[in-house]
């Protein structure tokens, strides 16, 4: 976890001085960088707080300990960007009509810093997000951070070469804009993991097949695949084995697991193996009996 350590300093650090830079200089375009920084910084804090040996351990009263926090978190996230970039918005709408004075010089070299610092971030999570999925979905996030002081990069420069002191304002809008548009692929993607949606590597269909394919193995039912936090999804299912290999179900178990964690890379996995369905309450969806493969 030293690169997401590494890589929060520097996004705190450099999101206190974009609020500065943009208080003294007047730039409106600095300040909603900042707001889209400071989501990037809490979203690693909470990385940091739910995963690896920082994250809090299961308890009775919360077996899987804090694991969803990254995704309440994310959720809560989402809604201050926007009412940040509704404020940027209003105020940009406010501030045409008055004219800026904005100093172009210290806008442009705090920019500068401020997208030199985001291209550091993305490069130093790059190697650990190959390893790490939440690490993935993170740098992912600093990905698309980047276009916010590159905007900014641009209006300072269109200011200072072409005294175009609109274009403060013009690219505080666009910032704010792209916040909202990248903001709402966020929230889809929590909404899917809040409603326990299947998480969109997993081809459900194929991973009952393979089970299916094992020998002893005459029906997969009561399957449920959902997402606990980015880089953890889950597995329970009800697997029926014919009667006469009660003897091997302990090496089954072990095929079926070796499925789910090798060629699916599902991290927790419970499956319930019966020769009898006859005191099963659950329900018994075999949707995969009609299908061998999701649906393009």
């Amino acid at each position: 976890m030293t690169s997401l350590r590494i890589s929060l300093t520097l996004v705190v650090v450099v999101t206190i001085a974009k609020v500065a830079g943009g208080i003294v200089s007047g730039s409106l375009a600095l300040l909603a960088d900042a707001g889209y920084g400071l989501t990037v910084g809490v979203a690693m804090g909470l990385a940091l707080l739910t995963t690896g040996s920082d994250a809090p351990a299961g308890t009775v009263q919360r077996t899987f300990g804090y694991q969803r926090a990254e995704i309440l978190a994310s959720l809560a996230n989402a809604l201050v960007l926007w009412a940040i970039a509704a404020w940027i918005l209003l105020e940009a709408w406010g501030r045409f009509g008055e004219g800026s004075d904005v100093d172009g010089g210290l806008m442009l070299g705090i920019a500068v810093i401020g997208l030199a610092v985001h291209v550091i971030v993305m490069l130093v999570l790059k190697q650990p997000a190959k390893e790490d999925a939440g690490i993935a979905h993170m740098h992912e996030h600093t990905f698309l951070s980047v276009m916010g002081p590159a905007a900014t990069v641009l209006g300072a420069l269109a200011i200072q070469i072409l005294d175009w002191q609109a274009a403060d304002l013009t690219f505080a809008a666009a910032i704010a804009i792209l916040a909202l548009v990248n903001t709402w692929r966020l929230l889809a993607h929590v909404v899917h993991v809040l409603l326990e949606g299947t998480p969109e590597h997993i081809d459900v269909y194929r991973l009952c097949s393979r089970i299916e394919e094992l020998p002893g193995v005459t029906l997969i039912h009561d399957v449920h695949v959902w997402t606990l936090t980015p880089g953890y999804d889950a597995l329970t299912a009800h697997v029926m084995v014919e009667p006469e290999r009660r003897g091997e179900m302990q090496d089954l178990l072990g095929r079926i697991r070796t499925i789910a964690y090798e060629e699916f890379d599902i991290r927790h996995v419970t499956v319930q193996l019966e020769t009898t369905a006859a005191n099963c309450m659950e329900d018994h969806h075999v949707d995969h009996l009609v299908a061998h493969a999701r649906p393009a």
